[in-house]
């Protein structure tokens, strides 16, 4: 998609719609991550965004599209913030607790083995989403999006701490097509 239809809408958004099917609350939830994710195609990093009329999750970097993953299922993501950062790589393997920093060995393929991510690793948000992929995490408590075991080590090895993450609200695109 464009820039320029994102800008529009986020134009139209600002100066107000005619009475529609949403209420101007969730206008302006559509606004804010709109905004959100114009900002981030102009910074020079890597960042996530959801997209809850696809069912999709895309790894960009500015406006390029690293990678797309599905969604095989997400809860509660309506109510989190649209904006959010990643807070924390987590292993569910340590026997301390997850929250724990891996170490490294004396040798240099030990640390690659160490920071590489294994199936039942995930992904810890500040607006609290957990991105898992494997059923040793079994029914986490809401908000969270499951990923296939394939795209969220691709995503645990690509993403550092602190890259932002835009979620789009259900109907978004609707309103696209209403301008």
């Amino acid at each position: 998609m464009s820039r320029l239809p994102l800008a529009l809408f986020s134009v139209a958004l600002a100066a107000g719609l005619p009475d529609g099917t949403w209420a101007a609350e969730a206008l302006e939830k559509v606004n804010r991550a709109l905004g959100s994710w114009l900002e981030l195609m102009d910074d020079d990093r890597s960042y996530l965004l959801v997209d809850r009329d696809k069912g999709e999750l895309e790894l960009r970097h500015g406006p390029a599209v690293l990678r797309t993953c599905a969604i095989m299922a997400d809860s509660a993501l309506a109510q989190v913030a649209v904006r959010s950062s990643l807070r924390e790589h987590l292993r569910r393997y340590r026997p301390a607790h997850p929250w724990a920093r891996p170490g490294g060995g004396p040798f240099d393929w030990e640390q690659v083995l160490v920071d590489q991510a294994a199936d039942d690793d995930a992904l810890y948000f500040a607006n609290r989403v957990l991105m898992y992929a494997d059923d040793a995490w079994g029914v986490p408590r809401p908000p969270f999006i499951r990923l296939s075991g394939a795209d969220l080590r691709a995503l645990f090895d690509a993403l550092e701490s602190g890259a932002p993450m835009v979620v789009l609200p259900r109907g978004w695109l609707r309103q696209l097509d209403d301008l």
